[in-house]
């Protein structure tokens, strides 16, 4: 089974923190769920996360935050960063002019 989880673009600029907790606590209800990707056109007023069942969910603790960087290599020094942190880089995305970014880390 396929999750849709729409998330408002508006909740992600308002509230990055509590939009990140509504798509944990997606992953881990009664049937447990796996990220599989994104889909956020520019003119669309959600972000939609794609999941799919598991037989067992990890915690996870997902963190949608800016990138600020001008540059392809900036962008690779702040993954890279991140991930040196314990956060992957799931997916990259526009809201109006500022590009975002869905992480994961390990959960609790």
């Amino acid at each position: 089974m396929i999750r849709i989880i729409s998330i408002e673009k508006d909740d992600i600029l308002n509230d990055p923190e509590d939009a990140a907790k509504i798509l944990s606590r997606a992953m881990t209800r009664r049937i447990p769920m796996r990220f599989m990707g994104i889909h956020a056109p520019q003119e669309a007023p959600a972000v939609m996360v794609f999941a799919e069942e598991c037989e067992q969910s990890q915690p996870v603790d997902f963190v949608f935050s800016p990138i600020e960087a001008d540059s392809d290599d900036e962008i690779i020094a702040l993954t890279t960063h991140r991930y040196e942190a314990g956060y992957r880089t799931l997916a990259t995305f526009r809201i109006d002019d500022m590009t975002w970014g869905l992480f994961a880390g390990k959960g609790r």
